[in-house]
């Protein structure tokens, strides 16, 4: 028998929110949100609590017949794109990856650009690892880009606030007709 439990429509907005960011259903959303808070109910270990704030999410997703990390995935994307629009330029790049689709960084950036944000960057090393300096596309006109490699989902089973990764499989799939799909991992 099923039973109907009322909530209220700010509440609702929250649980379709993550329906439609991973097409699942509610109960699918509530079940995953349960069983999270039956796992942390008990008392956690240190480990546990440690791994809650700085989890890293090692699912790996398959685009075309390349299966790799989010942030490798993004790269192959944009590797293809540039692959079969020979001739584009940077700001139509700019156009087809909006930086908003990543956040702060930005889904790709000019070799210079990057490398301008890591020497401006108060820790240069840890800026430099936001990027994947040792894969540059060059473009034909002559411009180098490299692409960010900071891509979230979830953390701890819960849905966090870097929530980039689902919006650019949505995003590619919508506007590029590409198909990414997760085939491990433990979040999401």
């Amino acid at each position: 028998m099923d039973k109907k439990i009322t909530v209220s429509n700010s509440t609702y907005e929250r649980l379709k929110k993550h329906v439609d960011d991973f097409n699942e259903t509610e109960e699918c959303v509530i079940i995953k949100l349960l069983d999270f808070y039956d796992e942390n109910t008990a008392t956690p270990s240190v480990s546990q609590v440690v791994s809650s704030y700085i989890g890293r999410d090692n699912s790996k997703y398959k685009f075309n017949s390349y299966v790799g990390k989010k942030g490798a995935v993004v790269l192959e994307v944009v590797k293809e794109y540039i692959t079969k629009n020979e001739g584009i330029t940077y700001d139509d790049l700019m156009q087809v990856f909006p930086s908003e689709l990543q956040g702060s960084i930005g889904v790709i950036k000019t070799k210079t650009e990057a490398e301008d944000y890591v020497e401006s960057s108060s820790n240069p090393e840890l800026a430099r690892k936001r990027f994947i300096f040792d894969k540059i596309f060059n473009l034909s006109n002559g411009t180098k880009i490299v692409v960010c490699n900071q891509w979230g989902t979830t953390l701890g089973g819960f849905y966090n606030a870097k929530q980039n990764f689902p919006k650019f499989i949505k995003h590619c799939k919508k506007h590029l007709n590409y198909e990414i799909a997760r085939v491990d991992g433990d979040f999401l």
